[in-house]
């Protein structure tokens, strides 16, 4: 879903070549709305976004009749999504209006509302020790701060970057089930941390903002890597609360702090013991070290690695390499 709003989002940014022609852009517009309209065939809430892209193509040009061009090319795809969308609904379960979500989880807990208290989904969002968007996603700071350089550039471009995210949170801080189940971090805000952190490549001109965004990875890298090496549902079979008796959220629950004691354990054995002594259900949750206590052939493992390796390193390349 990240991939196909990214490619919206460059729809939008190749816009701002001043040297496109109208007609290229109307099907730049049309690839943008084509991107939105496919997230929500994957999952319908993502029809929230549209209107961020549709204001920013709106807001792309002078012109009344080019925005309006503009903003009907983004808007027919995603039209036409919305229409296969009810009617799937309709042949699936017999009403135009029925996601196929369930009504409820974990005990009768009705999820499909939006009874959460504004404010105390948003501190969840932004700031508890469980789901915290600066927590786990530091990234997003400097991604804000250069917003404010890209909306003095290209303000349309700074709409389409930016205004997912806020259109998530100000969603999902109302909605029932804001934690988003079980899972490690503000999972309902990923598919449009990408966006916003392109914001942040503006920063890249002034070496206090670089130190900046260097110190912001460093940190998410840190809060993120327990949960790379271990494995949540450990975590919650070690008898930590994460719902209480009544299916709600623990709001001081700490995923960052649990499974950060448990790398830390299962390190300080791999150091003594070595990472195999440890059953397959638990230990460190990499793909090699299961392969490992599998009894994986030695070339399998290596072959797996080696490529990972190969793929990161070319992927780096690439980035440092200049735009022609």
């Amino acid at each position: 879903m990240s991939l196909l709003l990214l490619v919206a989002l460059a729809a939008v940014f190749k816009a701002t070549d001043l040297n496109q022609s109208e007609h290229r852009i109307w099907g730049l517009a049309a690839l943008c709305g084509a991107m939105v309209g496919a997230s929500l065939l994957m999952r319908p809430t993502h029809v929230i976004l549209a209107p961020a892209f549709g204001v920013a193509w709106l807001m792309s040009t002078p012109l009344l009749k080019d925005r309006i061009l503009r903003a009907s090319a983004f808007s027919l795809p995603v039209v036409l999504a919305l229409g296969i969308t009810f009617t799937r609904n309709h042949a699936l379960f017999g009403d135009w209006t029925d996601f196929g979500y369930p009504e409820t989880v974990h005990g009768g807990v009705p999820i499909n509302t939006f009874d959460t208290p504004f404010f105390y989904g948003l501190y969840g969002l932004l700031l508890s020790p469980g789901k915290s968007l600066l927590l786990y996603c530091p990234v997003v700071i400097p991604g804000v701060m250069g917003l404010k350089r890209m909306w003095a550039d290209r303000p349309f471009l700074a709409v389409a970057a930016g205004g997912p995210l806020l259109i998530y949170v100000l969603f999902y801080s109302v909605y029932g089930q804001w934690e988003g189940g079980y899972c490690y971090g503000p999972r309902y805000l990923f598919p449009a941390l990408p966006l916003i952190l392109l914001a942040a490549a503006s920063l890249l001109t002034r070496k206090r903002n670089l130190t900046l965004l260097l110190a912001c990875l460093a940190v998410g890298v840190i809060t993120n890597l327990p949960a790379v090496m271990t494995s949540f549902l450990e975590e919650q079979r070690s008898g930590v609360t994460y719902y209480n008796a009544q299916y709600e959220y623990q709001i001081s629950h700490g995923g960052f702090i649990n499974q950060g004691k448990l790398m830390f354990r299962y390190l300080g054995e791999a150091l003594q013991e070595g990472p195999l002594a440890t059953p397959v259900t638990s230990g460190l949750d990499m793909g090699p070290i299961h392969l490992f206590k599998v009894s994986a052939a030695p070339a399998v493992v290596w072959t797996f690695i080696l490529l990972s390796v190969g793929l990161c390193l070319v992927g780096g390349i690439l980035l440092r390499r200049p735009e022609r």
